[in-house]
């Protein structure tokens, strides 16, 4: 009798441990499948991926170019151009032989072509014809003599803006003398020679075309002259100093 109470107790217990691991056993499932699932990345949009697509894409060539255009500082300074310019010598002498005499102011014009080598040189030609005479033949009625300068066009140049320019032009090149027949004493032939100058100018352009420019500078020359006289031919080194100032147009090419 006091053997049966125990074994009843024991009995007992292991029903209600039974119970409670089959009920854990069960709730465990509805707890997984209760669990709320991982939220999941977004998913962009089509316009959304286009926008993306369009970002990482290359510039089209276009839109390259004018990228580039842009970094230029003037693009319209990288553009060939021809100009025509009026010239007005001032001051200056002339020294024929031993002889010297003060020059008349000459006038004249120029055509010039210019090529941009570098944003900051550009090379190019120049045809000058120049009229020109000495104040003594002017008081003389002598006529008056003409030049042909054809010179190459060194310029170093510095943009100020992208319509204006300052530059240091030296034309240097060959001169021909067309003198009068009356202006060196006797009949003189063509003389041929060289030309050297310096010209401080600017200029300024109106449009992507067309402007204007001006120089001022110091120009000289040196010219072998044969000249006849009563029956004798005399070899004579004519050399020439003047002041120089133009004015003119340009026209981007």
């Amino acid at each position: 009798m006091r053997l049966s109470i125990p074994i009843a107790l024991l009995v007992c217990v292991a029903t209600q441990l039974a119970v409670v691991v089959n009920g854990s056993a069960q709730d465990a499932p509805t707890q997984a499948a209760t669990a709320e699932p991982a939220e999941a990345p977004p998913v962009p949009t089509p316009l959304e991926s286009d926008a993306m697509t369009d970002k990482l894409a290359p510039l089209p060539a276009e839109t390259a170019k004018s990228a580039a255009e842009t970094q230029t500082p003037n693009s319209t300074s990288m553009r060939d151009q021809l100009s025509l310019q009026a010239m007005l010598g001032l001051g200056g002498s002339a020294k024929l032989a031993n002889a010297r005499a003060d020059l008349d102011p000459s006038i004249g014009a120029s055509l010039r072509y210019e090529h941009p080598a570098h944003r900051y040189f550009a090379l190019g030609g120049q045809v000058a014809l120049q009229s020109w005479i000495t104040s003594p033949a002017g008081v003389a009625g002598s006529g008056r003599s003409t030049l042909v300068d054809v010179s190459l066009w060194p310029k170093a140049r510095v943009a100020l803006n992208e319509s204006a320019e300052l530059y240091l032009a030296i034309p240097l090149g060959l001169s021909f003398d067309f003198a009068a027949n009356d202006s060196f004493g006797g009949k003189t032939n063509t003389g041929f020679g060289w030309n050297f100058a310096g010209l401080l100018g600017g200029q300024l352009a109106f449009n992507s075309w067309l402007g204007m420019l001006g120089e001022m500078g110091f120009g000289l020359r040196g010219i072998s002259h044969e000249i006849t006289g009563t029956g004798n031919k005399v070899s004579a080194e004519l050399s020439m100093h003047q002041f120089i100032v133009t004015a003119g147009l340009f026209a981007k090419l």
